[in-house]
């Protein structure tokens, strides 16, 4: 992949999300991974990933649809491109990512492009509670989650 048109949005992402204590990812407005942060790259490991694991270049894309018989991995997908294509500037959604271990949720949120950069921005936080409640009673009440508004807000 090119790096030219990319080199400061990489430069400007790991400034602000490099250690962001979600895992968050700068995207192509292909789906392309550019760049991931040191959260991604340690929850990556953490979870099996071998250590010589490449993300970047790798078409998040296509990793939702081989997960697509998940409803959550339809619905990121759907929301991703509806992002790339400028058909909505933000998305976000609550998912369950269990391990053998322990019942873990997650919030994905996905941000339209950074200024003067063919990118966009995304993020998956760990949810534990929110409003005092647990994430599965959240999730059945369908409550937002606002700590990142108007984080990423570039158009302001």
């Amino acid at each position: 992949m090119p790096a030219e048109p990319f080199s400061s949005s990489i430069q400007l992402f790991q400034r602000l999300f490099g250690t962001f204590p979600a895992h968050a990812a700068l995207l192509d407005l292909s789906g392309r991974i550019i760049s991931v942060n040191k959260s991604w790259l340690t929850f990556g490991r953490q979870n099996g990933l071998a250590e010589d694991y490449e993300f970047e270049s790798k078409d998040y894309i296509e990793i939702c649809e081989r997960a697509s018989q998940s409803h959550y991995a339809v619905e990121a997908m759907i929301g991703l491109l509806q992002v790339l294509n400028d058909a909505r500037p933000t998305f976000t959604m609550v998912y369950p990512c269990h391990s053998p271990t322990e019942q873990r949720w997650f919030r994905l949120w996905v941000e339209s492009q950074m200024p003067q950069s063919p990118s966009i921005i995304m993020a998956h936080s760990r949810l534990e509670r929110f409003a005092g409640r647990t994430i599965k009673e959240d999730v059945a009440a369908n409550v937002p989650d606002t700590r990142f508004e108007g984080l990423m807000n570039w158009r302001a």
